[in-house]
């Protein structure tokens, strides 16, 4: 659950996210990496897992980080490594934390929204929003991903994870609230509530053409609480499942794009 980041306009009558409802720590995502229980530094480890296996990065690379939280994503980004890494989050905190633990000249950690960059168009390779885009309503996220599609390049890829609302997930999520071991998830963080289908219109609706979907985090984060090893065994089985309970949705933008993304269709129900 990274830190947040909002963009676009709220459907009348209803506000526009640019935080969460209760303060993060600054440094959640790096304890929850590095000290969390097996199971949750699992979860955390699978997001840098993703990033190397999908986004193909190369040294020439420009890369947006979306709601990075503490940076841990982002500095598995500038590691890879690419030309450039930007990593945006509201969440001050969190980027002061980023800052002061990792240092890299081609990364950089910025607080904003992301639709107050400064970013041309095609400008970048490749972006990454790892379970940011169920803390904004759909109407932003829609032009959340609108913004990622005009300054990535064509052929560029955008790689989106968020919770499975078909799965297992909403008792997960019952079960993590009543447990007090993370921040509160429902109605103060969760705010969207996404299916492989909602989650692929909203990204078509945007201009983009999915590459590969697929679930991730169902039993291999568990197994990590007794082996390690025999979770990462796991995790690329897992890859196959389209019920676990977390979504992985690959993007790309198409190289010819006739017509822009802002005529497609209307937002999917929450």
């Amino acid at each position: 659950m990274e830190g947040m980041v909002a963009t676009g306009t709220s459907r009348p009558g209803r506000p526009r996210r640019v935080g969460d409802t209760i303060a993060i720590a600054g440094d959640y995502q790096y304890r929850a990496l590095t000290e969390g229980p097996g199971p949750q530094r699992f979860w955390h480890d699978t997001k840098r897992w993703l990033i190397r296996r999908y986004l193909d990065l190369r040294p020439t690379d420009r890369v947006l980080d979306v709601g990075c939280g503490s940076g841990t994503v982002a500095v598995c980004v500038a590691d890879a490594p690419v030309r450039e890494c930007i990593a945006v989050d509201a969440n001050p905190a969190a980027v002061a934390f980023a800052e002061s633990r990792f240092s890299r000249p081609n990364l950089r950690f910025v607080r904003c929204l992301v639709d107050e960059l400064d970013l041309a168009d095609d400008s970048l390779d490749a972006c990454c929003c790892m379970e940011l885009i169920e803390h904004i309503y759909p109407e932003q996220g829609r032009k959340l991903l609108e913004t990622l599609h005009r300054v990535t390049r064509p052929g560029g890829r955008l790689l989106i994870t968020t919770p499975n609302y078909r799965s297992l997930w909403p008792l997960l999520e019952w079960a993590l609230d009543r447990s007090g071991r993370v921040p509160h998830l429902a109605g103060d963080q969760h705010v969207a509530f996404y299916t492989h289908r909602r989650l692929r219109a909203l990204s078509s609706a945007a201009g983009w053409a999915t590459v590969r979907q697929h679930t991730c985090c169902t039993a291999a984060p568990w197994v990590a609480a007794a082996s390690w090893r025999l979770a990462e065994a796991i995790r690329p089985a897992e890859a196959r499942l389209r019920c676990g309970t977390i979504l992985v949705h690959l993007l790309e933008k198409p190289a010819a794009c006739p017509g822009g993304a802002a005529g497609g269709p209307e937002v999917p129900a929450a």
